[in-house]
């Protein structure tokens, strides 16, 4: 944010919450990128999968971003 948008908010009784954090790889050298498509498997996602991805939802994001394993089915 530019400083005057900041000030406005801010002063407007706006309180910073969360900070997001965006992640981008850009791979221009084919060898890199075949390793990192090596280094993983995708496949359908099962349901048997939900407890594990609810489990990883609760500790990586606090509350507000948590999925539920409702969400997640």
């Amino acid at each position: 944010m530019n400083n005057t948008f900041e000030y406005l908010i801010r002063n407007s009784g706006f309180q910073l919450f969360e900070e997001i954090l965006f992640l981008e790889a850009h791979c221009q050298d084919s060898l890199t990128i075949q390793k990192l498509a090596e280094s993983y498997t995708v496949r359908p996602f099962l349901p048997a999968d939900i407890s594990r991805v609810a489990v990883l939802c609760e500790e990586t994001f606090p509350p507000l971003w948590r999925l539920s394993r409702e969400n997640i089915r």
